[in-house]
């Protein structure tokens, strides 16, 4: 948390004559007045200027000063150019730490305006970095210098590969501190830079409030997707398990059915594999062996002892039994390959698609970059696909209908397409994989009842007084087939031992899931207390009565933790600046960012409210946001109000009821120095009033 002790902007003109101003602030409630355009916002400018923060006013760097401060001002009738200039600004954080910050706004020697010099402690000065690569993480990092002085956490997330994420920026979370005149007044939070964050909005005021959610959304998404992995891991295991099994030619029935993710690992171990034996019984694996060895056992001794009197009608039989089998394989071989050539020909449409999808996309990017269809390859794309809007347009044409042409939307529709599609390829190459796998299970159970037949073949020739080769060479099939059901048995325990550590992972993810789930209990009542804070700010700024009844903040969409109007007949919920009149509308932020404030477990400590007079304010409501705003003794707020209500010289009504009140009649009811802290830009009868002769 911060306070900002002094703000002072310098000058210099070509003869080093010194100008500028130099305004001081206290904890508490702290005024700027001056005349309409007088340099109130110009004096906050130079604020948001020396922290790092002129993204807020909408530009970048000194762009965003006033030209009296950079280019020319005027002072006793005389136009001076600015030879040089700078702006200082003193802040105070909670450990009583001083800084002096000092960023060049005009150089005559070429100082960088991206490079600001800090001194805490009046212990020599610094050179930080501002608006490049590493200024939030780096120690040269001016936004990294400034998190750590005011004792300002930026949020982070861990990734699945643990590298750190930022949440929120500086930027994001000063957004909070600071409301400037021309937009500001606009929405919540008007003027926050884009950096990519998801619904930034909604994470600050998490941020502010100290919602564990913040995080813990993050972290429920990579617990999603870990989940989400595990369980994929977990079906290929086991699907993979049933093609080598299928391999081998065992029916394993219900196998995933068995194998809930929920399974603990004591659970798993104990569930056997089971099959079918030649009479369509189900037998775990273990007595098929059994059963395959005291048929080997019988083939042994009948060999040894036995003769084959007289074998060639069973011979024969057998020899048929064979062949259909071969026939019947190979006829499923056939299908299979035809499945498989059936796929492919998939493939190659759906990468068609996504090349075309592809070629969509990089057009409506395009299009989003120009205003008109001039160098547009609108053979590409026909129609919008949102708004179905013909693209046909003759090359000279302007693109009148640009607001029809929703080419976000229309992007966001392909892309969308795009993954299905690619969902699709995805899918058909893993079950291409699979056909293969099937495929040489086929080619080898072909390939071995071939050489089964060729025995048989010759068996028919052959002496029938030497032991059958029929008979030797189902005993060896007999033996091969043991050795399979050993090597599955043991595949087995590997996809058990495999599952276990999924199971294990599994259950982890779950207790974590469950104690994020726990601790939206005590972010509710953090929401419920905001709520209760912006209710009552609301009516102490004489918002109507009617519409208050309806105000909800919840953690849910729409407008998630913002306030919105809910509409119990209807059962929708509206943004509450819809169903606001402009200056309803300012009071619903004044009362929003001073809740924040407020009820704040990390703000940035101060909230700065340029011209809050705005839409025709009524005098008790400004009476009203001066009460509220003396009594925040731990923090600071700054109000640039004018002197004079209204906007003409002649202090008429603007329009029909307008009132027509100046700053003292606001401060009234109110003490300098007990309540308030007041600083006031002098009218010196000239344009550029803000800018003083300083010895």
């Amino acid at each position: 948390m911060i306070i900002i002790n002094k703000i002072q902007a310098i000058i210099f003109d070509k003869e080093q004559h010194k100008y500028g101003f130099s305004f001081k602030f206290e904890k508490g409630l702290n005024i700027i007045s001056g005349e309409n355009s007088s340099g109130k916002s110009t004096t906050l400018s130079c604020i948001y200027y020396c922290l790092g923060m002129e993204q807020l006013l909408g530009s970048l760097n000194e762009e965003a000063l006033a030209d009296c401060l950079k280019v020319e001002f005027k002072f006793s009738n005389k136009t001076y150019q600015v030879f040089e200039s700078y702006a200082e600004l003193e802040i105070e954080n909670n450990l009583g730490e001083k800084a002096l910050i000092k960023r060049v706004i005009k150089s005559a020697y070429g100082e960088k305006t991206n490079n600001i010099e800090v001194n805490i402690n009046e212990k020599g000065p610094e050179i930080k970095f501002i608006h490049s690569t590493g200024d939030s993480d780096q120690e040269e990092g001016f936004y990294k210098w400034l998190a750590d002085f005011a004792s300002i956490q930026i949020p982070v997330y861990l990734t699945e590969d643990n590298k750190e994420r930022k949440i929120l920026y500086l930027q994001h979370i000063f957004s909070s501190a600071f409301v400037e005149q021309t937009k500001g007044w606009s929405d919540f939070f008007a003027q926050l830079p884009y950096f990519t964050t998801k619904k930034p909005k909604q994470k600050i005021v998490e941020y502010i409030l100290g919602l564990k959610g913040l995080v813990e959304e993050f972290h429920l998404d990579v617990l999603k997707e870990k989940e989400t992995y595990e369980k994929r891991k977990w079906v290929d295991y086991v699907d993979s398990f049933k093609i080598v099994a299928s391999h081998y030619n065992l029916d394993v029935p219900n196998l995933s059915d068995q194998f809930d993710t929920k399974l603990s690992p004591p659970k798993i171990d104990s569930l056997p594999l089971q099959t079918k034996d030649t009479k369509n019984k189900t037998i775990t694996i273990i007595d098929s062996i059994s059963q395959l060895k005291k048929s080997i056992a019988i083939l042994e001794r009948k060999n040894l002892i036995e003769f084959i009197i007289d074998k060639n009608s069973d011979l024969v039989i057998k020899h048929s039994a064979i062949k259909e089998k071969i026939n019947n394989l190979k006829e499923q071989f056939v299908n299979i390959e035809s499945e498989k050539l059936n796929e492919t020909t998939k493939q190659d449409k759906y990468l068609q698609i996504i090349s075309q999808l592809n070629k969509e996309i990089n057009t409506l990017e395009s299009l989003k970059k120009i205003n008109s269809l001039a160098l547009l390859s609108i053979k590409d794309v026909d129609n919008c696909p949102v708004c179905n809007s013909s693209l046909l347009l003759e090359n000279s044409n302007e693109l009148k209908n640009l607001d029809k042409i929703d080419s976000t939307h229309s992007i966001i529709f392909y892309k969308s397409e795009k993954a299905l599609y690619q969902s699709y390829l995805d899918n058909s190459k893993k079950l291409c994989e699979r056909y293969n796998k099937i495929i040489l299970y086929y080619r080898d159970q072909i390939e071995d009842n071939l050489k089964l037949l060729n025995e048989v073949d010759k068996e028919l020739v052959s002496d029938s007084r030497i032991p059958s080769r029929a008979s030797i060479t189902e005993e060896i099939s007999l033996k091969f087939e043991v050795e399979k059901l050993l090597k599955i048995d043991n595949s087995f325990l590997l996809l058990k031992e495999n599952l276990k550590t999924i199971s294990e992972t599994l259950a982890v993810i779950r207790f974590d899931k469950k104690g994020i789930n726990d601790n939206k209990e005590a972010d509710e009542k953090l929401i419920s207390d905001l709520k209760t804070k912006f209710i009552e700010l609301l009516k102490d700024f004489d918002y109507p009565k009617e519409i208050i009844t309806k105000i909800q903040i919840k953690n849910e969409d729409p407008s998630r933790l913002l306030p919105v109007i809910y509409n119990n007949a209807e059962r929708i919920a509206q943004p509450i600046r819809l169903k606001s009149s402009a200056s309803d509308f300012i009071r619903v932020l004044w009362a929003f960012y001073l809740s924040l404030l407020i009820k704040s477990q990390k703000h940035v400590g101060i909230l700065i409210l340029d011209e809050p007079g705005q839409h025709a304010m009524k005098l008790n409501s400004m009476k009203a946001l001066i009460k509220v705003t003396k009594g925040i003794k731990d923090k600071q707020v700054i109000l640039a109000i004018s002197k004079d209500k209204s906007k003409d010289k002649l202090s008429t009504p603007l329009n029909k009821g307008d009132e027509v009140y100046a700053l003292n009649d606001i401060l009234a009811d109110f003490t300098e120095g007990k309540d308030y802290h007041i600083n006031v830009i002098q009218d010196n009868g000239e344009d550029d009033k803000l800018i003083q002769y300083l010895k």
